[in-house]
């Protein structure tokens, strides 16, 4: 019968190793020193691959004695590590806050569904010690080897080690692991992500001489001002315990030179000194190599010489300020399941540099050990968070629903304790983890108070992080005595600037989430980051999130991803896990770029056109201004006209510079004058950041004179305009045009629109009921006045509209001046007056269904990419040309994309030649789908594109934001006008002849 070991909080494990650091033994010095994967080394046998599998949907179905069974056909296959949901047994889960089974601790459901992986190994001797280590089960592992129990395991980003040795033969062993998908584990894993189950970390043995060195300690301190550091080894455990053994250790210079050897037993430490050391930190990641022998293994750490100190509510990195810059970052591949390879790491880690990032959150639980030795090797601050979330307390019902239910019951004490620990002892000794992390989304309360209390004293040289401190216990006392930062996510401004101005404290202020990156989005990067400008004491924070989450059921060319509920689940939360700044086959979107640019480690302040020079602010704290390259750009009226390289240039971290540039004389009398500057690295752009000396409101083209004014018919409420080259057809009951044809060609396929409504963002996602409550995707006009007539050259049509919805008062009053003339030359004034007890519009504009042969834009205005008031900093103001295709953005879930903000003029041309061109500031977007499919669709892979090419024209667009979890979208960035006036000119050309 299976022990309920599963269902105990008093039993987390049996039979498992006591927690040591990671490490790999090597067997000889010269495989030591060689840079091998580990699975070539010659301790390490490898038990990843292929594992004979047997699905229970019931832990009930599992037979009694099945350890005790012959291997058989019966067994299907799984790859390992893998999940079992994405291999044909059971279905994935996305759920974000809620419990995925019944609150009732310690116990799961009965059914739980499990299953058992079984495999044969070879084993040459036995004369050693072999140790099995399973980097991740989810939720837990029961072990079998030769149908002997060996021991069980939970936690389930947690390597679990058991010492094998007396179950093993010489020659054909035989393992089964049985995996449960929940246990009393799941109450403390929370985190919102899929639920997948199985052995999804490598599975290996470390076979190891019957006396060695068990676990051991680094610390380093540094002396900035002597330049020098201090290395302090000590041993903190052999097998057997009471051995004592020499060690004899090397100490190399990161650029391969021996600067240090020795002797020494287990109950002693080492302590190296370095002379001019190079110090370790993201920005200059340089390792020296420690080499340790003992008892015939050897074990080499990369070591950074690096410390850590809060002053003046800042944080010091080696007695230097620093920034954190950074990103929550899931385990996720490009096909949605949680294994992630080496290379995997390692490719996400290098475009995190690239993009600036500096920080990683290991969100919401420990990485696997490549991910922290690739991270001290690359170079990128870590907060290691432990596998602790118990975000589910806040939905039970009535008053027993808050987030200190686990967090301050002695009951829970114990799984917290053991879960924190977890998350330091086996990373001690990584150079780029310079936080830990209590958890997320657990409560506060007295079992986190022992919990940091414990990781005080386990490590007292790293910063210790609880972002639930923020809403402490009421009616107690509460101890915040071992926390170093004051967190919080998500904050509203008004929170930011008091935390940031607090004089009672000397913790930093830091934002553990910020900036939700879902869809369209985000748009409040640039806010923020000013802010950490601003405000020594405001550390830093950690964007939400890295990359979307979503399961790929097409191919890698051709994905169609899936997100909760598309498995039939009845409790799951939608696409709430689409929400990265990378789409999940690790394309940048544009609010990827958004935060490079924003990020860049040389920042734009000013240009002075008097003075003829630049002022530039490095923002990095050890590069210095000549690591990169740069050049500046002037746009005058949209136009690149002058290219200036500025190197070589001196710029020391941390301050700024003015350096001279040449003014282009022709500046004057240009209405748009912009300077843009271009940072690279290796040929690789770092950032681009645009600043404008003159931005004029465009004066409209004045419309010349025709001596022949357009001939009119009237047809009902029609209007029928003809002049040499053109007919139009105007509705005057729907102020839409229903008919363009220029040399007898139509170009419309369906009429013009006048529109309030954009395809809801999944930042709209806490606005889109009042819309919709107000009508704006439905509305539609009442003419209320009308009148034409001939002045000069040209007819005026004036009419007046109210904005409609059936049941609701009218939205808004508008008034419209048509002035057509006889070449076709449309001046169009519009004046709005909303009823101001209506929220915000998304947007204000006119739909254009053009024919689908309308298929390249140019224009003057932000590009190449999208943008909006609060997202245009990846666009640079300038003069493009684009293929409608260019447009796309294809976000998993269909929303509102492709605005281009702030034209001066926008020109659409088809296959012929028939051009429609638009002059006065406006935003417009180019797209195949109407904003009606956007908004009904739930998957891009659902989307059909129309016959028609849909130029949408807008005077204004809501901004972004990051609402979908954030705080509300700022005021300048709102579209709070209640009276506007929209002046545009159109001119129509025909096909090429």
């Amino acid at each position: 019968m299976l022990s309920d070991y599963y269902q105990n909080l008093s039993v987390i494990s049996v039979n498992t190793e006591p927690l040591r650091n990671y490490y790999i033994p090597y067997a000889s010095k010269e495989e030591a020193k060689q840079e091998l994967e580990r699975e070539k080394t010659s301790q390490f046998i490898d038990l990843n691959g292929t594992w004979d599998f047997q699905y229970y949907p019931s832990v009930q179905q599992l037979p009694e004695n099945f350890f005790q069974e012959a291997f058989t056909e019966s067994y299907d296959r799984i790859s390992v590590p893998g999940v079992w949901q994405t291999e044909g047994f059971d279905l994935p889960q996305y759920i974000n806050v809620s419990y995925p089974i019944p609150f009732d601790p310690p116990y799961v459901p009965n059914d739980t569904p499990c299953g058992v992986y079984r495999r044969q190994f070879q084993i040459e001797q036995t004369d050693a010690r072999f140790y099995l280590n399973l980097e991740g089960a989810d939720s837990n592992c029961f072990v079998w080897i030769n149908r002997n129990f060996v021991g069980y395991d939970q936690v389930s980003h947690s390597t679990s080690e058991f010492d094998v040795t007396k179950y093993l033969q010489v020659g054909v062993n035989e393992i089964q692991i049985l995996v449960m998908k929940w246990c009393d584990g799941t109450y403390f894993e929370d985190q919102d992500k899929w639920r997948m189950s199985g052995l999804f970390r490598p599975v290996y043995l470390l076979q190891r001489p019957t006396m060695h060195l068990t676990s051991y300690q680094l610390r380093t301190l540094t002396d900035p001002k002597k330049g020098n550091g201090t290395l302090m080894v000590s041993f903190q455990r052999f097998t057997p315990i009471e051995v004592s053994l020499p060690i004899s250790y090397e100490l190399f210079h990161p650029d391969g030179r021996l600067i240090a050897k020795g002797e020494c037993y287990s109950e002693q430490q080492i302590n190296l000194d370095v002379e001019d050391c190079l110090f370790w930190t993201a920005e200059t990641p340089k390792l020296y190599t420690l080499l340790l022998t003992c008892n015939g293994e050897y074990f080499k750490e990369k070591v950074g010489f690096r410390a850590l100190t809060i002053k003046n509510r800042k944080l010091l990195l080696n007695g230097t300020p620093i920034k954190l810059y950074g990103v929550n970052y899931h385990d996720v591949n490009q096909q949605g399941t949680p294994v992630m390879t080496r290379e995997q790491l390692r490719a996400d880690l290098l475009l995190m540099k690239k993009l600036n990032v500096n920080t990683v959150r290991t969100a919401h639980y420990p990485k696997s050990p490549d991910f922290y030795e690739l991270a001290d090797e690359i170079g990128l601050y870590v907060i290691n968070e432990a596998d602790l979330e118990c975000h589910g307390v806040v939905n039970l019902y009535d008053t027993e629903a808050n987030y200190q239910l686990i967090a301050n019951d002695p009951t829970f004490e114990k799984p917290i304790m053991d879960r924190v620990i977890r998350s330091i002892l086996p990373y001690q000794n990584r150079s780029s983890i310079i936080m830990w992390s209590m958890g997320n989304e657990s409560g506060y309360g007295v079992n986190f108070e022992k919990a940091q209390a414990l990781a005080r004293k386990l490590d007292d040289s790293r910063l210790i992080h609880n972002e639930r401190s923020i809403e402490p216990v009421i009616d107690q006392v509460n101890d915040f005595s071992n926390l170093d930062v004051i967190s919080q996510m998500y904050p509203p401004l008004e929170d930011v600037h008091r935390h940031c101005q607090r004089s009672d404290t000397e913790k930093p202020f830091f934002m553990c989430e910020y900036s939700h990156a879902m869809g369209n989005g985000p748009g409040d990067l640039k806010t923020y980051f000013d802010l950490i400008q601003q405000y020594d004491s405001f550390l830093g924070g950690c964007v939400w999130e890295w990359t979307d989450h979503a399961i790929n059921r097409g191919t890698l060319e051709t994905p169609s991803y899936l997100y909760g509920g598309d498995f039939g689940e009845k409790y799951h939360d939608g696409n709430f896990c689409v929400d990265g700044l990378l789409t999940p086959d690790r394309q940048l979107t544009v609010g990827a770029l958004e935060y490079r640019n924003i990020h860049s480690p040389i920042q734009l302040i000013a240009v002075d056109e008097e003075l003829q020079e630049v002022t530039l602010s490095n923002i990095t704290a050890f590069t210095a201004g000549s690591a990169f390259n740069l050049s500046l750009e002037w746009y005058i009226d949209g136009k690149k006209t002058v290219y200036e390289v500025m190197n070589p240039f001196i710029l020391e971290p941390g301050k700024s510079c003015s350096l001279p540039i040449t003014v282009p004389t022709t500046i004057h009398g240009a209405h748009t004058v912009a300077v843009s500057l271009s940072v690279y690295k290796n040929d690789e752009l770092y950032g681009q950041q645009q600043l404008f000396l003159k931005k004029e409101k465009m004066r409209l083209p004045r419309t010349a004179h025709h001596n022949d004014a357009p001939q009119i018919s009237v047809k009902g409420t029609e209007l029928i305009i003809k002049g040499e080259s053109f007919i139009y057809i105007y509705q005057l009951a729907k102020a839409a045009f229903t008919s363009v044809k220029i040399n007898q060609k139509e170009l419309l396929e369906r009429p013009t629109q006048f529109s309030i409504w954009r395809a809801p963002t999944d930042n709209d996602r806490n606005l889109v009921n009042k819309w919709k409550a107000a009508g704006y995707a439905e509305m539609s006009l009442e003419i209320r006045k009308k009148d034409w007539k001939f002045v000069d050259d040209h007819l005026l049509i004036e009419t007046s509209y109210r904005g409609v919805i059936p049941g609701l008062q009218p939205i808004f009053t508008m008034h419209i001046q048509l002035k057509i003339n006889g070449a076709g030359v449309i001046n169009q004034k519009v004046s709005v007056e909303k009823n101001p007890i209506f929220p915000d519009f998304p947007r204000f504009g006119m739909d254009w269904p053009l024919n689908d042969t309308f298929s390249k834009v140019s224009y003057c205005g932000y590009g190449p990419y999208e943008s909006y008031p609060d997202k245009h900093y990846a666009a640079m103001f300038g003069i493009y040309e684009m293929e409608i295709e260019e447009f796309d953005q294809p976000y998993i879930k269909p929303q509102e994309y492709g605005n281009r903000w702030q034209c001066d003029w926008v020109s659409i041309k088809n296959h012929q030649g028939s051009t429609m061109t638009v002059y006065g500031n406006s935003n417009f977007s180019a797209l195949p789908y109407s904003q009606a499919q956007l908004t009904e669709k739930s998957h891009h892979y659902e989307l059909i594109k129309e016959n028609r090419t849909w130029f949408n024209l807008s005077y204004k667009q809501n901004g972004i934001g990051s609402h979908s979890c954030g705080p509300y979208l700022e005021d300048r960035f709102r579209f709070m006008e209640d009276t506007f006036d929209w002046n545009i000119v159109i001119t129509f050309k025909g096909e090429n002849r």
